[in-house]
């Protein structure tokens, strides 16, 4: 497994020359963002990706062909033993690759102006129960951690949203909120470890596979 977390403030974007590597769909994707500071993020991020991989593929990062799954995932075609899984979050981004399929969230920590409303979005009648006990201070924190938990399950699952995360149950015992690592499932899926990733001055993240590992050293750059 290997992790990178890297911002793109500590980037020159003038370096990277994003016709080179970014396909004519890409290019016009990018396009379609209305502001100027979404459109060079997302040239960046992709710019980033096609990098990442394709140091590890041992192949030109333009030369790499991605597909879909039916849920919309991205897959490096023809590499069936390789996966990867990608998170964003403001000017933070997230690449995670292993050998099995693997789920990755990134969250820069937040207050939630209407937490009511994302615990009724997220949220199963045990957390929900647990949310309202719990104080004012930890209701932001408690979400963040819940709704990043689920994100990279949803993820590792390969289905996104067209699952509801509030199908999903987080295995756990006491509070939450001291807790880095947890049993994650659904019905009908197979149950998943996620672990969170211990940052400092970073994004709260977390990563989602089927067995146990350690948690890989953080990349910063590409």
């Amino acid at each position: 497994m290997r992790l990178w977390i890297i911002d793109y403030r500590n980037f020159s974007e003038h370096k990277f020359r994003y016709n080179l590597v970014l396909n004519d769909d890409e290019i016009r994707h990018g396009n379609l963002y209305s502001g100027a500071e979404e459109r060079s993020l997302y040239r960046w991020r992709t710019f980033a990706l096609r990098s990442i991989l394709g140091h590890q593929l041992r192949v030109a990062p333009e030369k790499i062909k991605f597909g879909h799954n039916d849920f919309g995932k991205p897959f490096v075609q023809d590499s069936s033993d390789f996966h990867f899984s990608t998170s964003h979050s403001s000017s933070w981004f997230a690449v995670a690759t292993y050998q099995s399929e693997i789920g990755i969230d990134l969250e820069v920590p937040r207050t939630f102006e209407h937490p009511n409303l994302m615990a009724s979005q997220i949220l199963n009648t045990d957390e929900m129960k647990s949310f309202r006990e719990l104080d004012h201070k930890d209701v932001s924190s408690y979400l963040l951690k819940v709704w990043c938990v689920k994100e990279s399950y949803l993820k590792f699952l390969g289905k996104g949203m067209a699952l509801n995360p509030k199908e999903v149950s987080i295995c756990y015992e006491h509070n939450i909120l001291t807790k880095t690592y947890f049993k994650v499932k659904t019905r009908g899926y197979d149950e998943a470890t996620c672990t969170e990733v211990i940052t400092k001055n970073r994004p709260t993240v977390y990563l989602c596979t089927k067995d146990h590992w350690q948690v890989p050293p953080i990349e910063t750059t590409f």
